[in-house]
């Protein structure tokens, strides 16, 4: 009697989705005024290479903005597809994701819990951080550069992580 190779069904075989290292990076740019120009935030997440970009003209005194809904929901689904793929969401300034501290730390929390990183783009090198150790990791290609001079964007992310 000839043996029978036994091949593993679908159900036993699984596969992990091969990840780079690399984040996928989204943006998110927002201004709330007519005298807020928002193309230079859209310039800034240009020039830092992001090319899935949310952007909208709205106050921040309305509690729904869809395109951010879309941005974060666009992380969260990555991050359901690729569990282990690094999600990083960046805005060009804090202020931007959030009417208040407390919005703005709630909503990095729950980013954070998602494993989705949050990070910044400055048009200015952050006060106090004068040395490389003072910023937070984040992976190449959006590591940024100590204060300069010279340097005129630059990326950090929000938590330690």
């Amino acid at each position: 009697m000839g043996r029978r190779s036994r091949m593993p069904s679908a159900e036993m075989v699984a596969v992990k989705p091969e990840t780079n290292g690399t984040p996928i990076r989204i943006g998110y740019a927002r201004c709330s005024t007519a005298t807020q120009e928002l193309q230079s935030q859209l310039d800034a997440l240009a020039a830092a290479h992001y090319t899935r970009v949310f952007s909208e003209e709205i106050s921040t005194h309305i509690k729904i903005r869809p395109e951010l809904e879309k941005a974060l929901t666009l992380a969260h689904e990555i991050k359901t597809a690729a569990p282990d793929q690094p999600v990083l969401l960046t805005v060009h300034e804090t202020k931007r994701l959030a009417r208040n501290a407390t919005e703005l730390m709630t909503l990095s929390a729950q980013l954070q819990n998602a494993g989705v990183r949050l990070g910044e783009l400055l048009t200015r090198p952050l006060t106090g951080s004068t040395t490389r150790a003072a910023w937070a990791p984040c992976s190449s290609p959006c590591s940024p550069s100590p204060p300069s001079s010279t340097a005129t964007t630059s990326t950090r992310t929000l938590e330690g992580k």
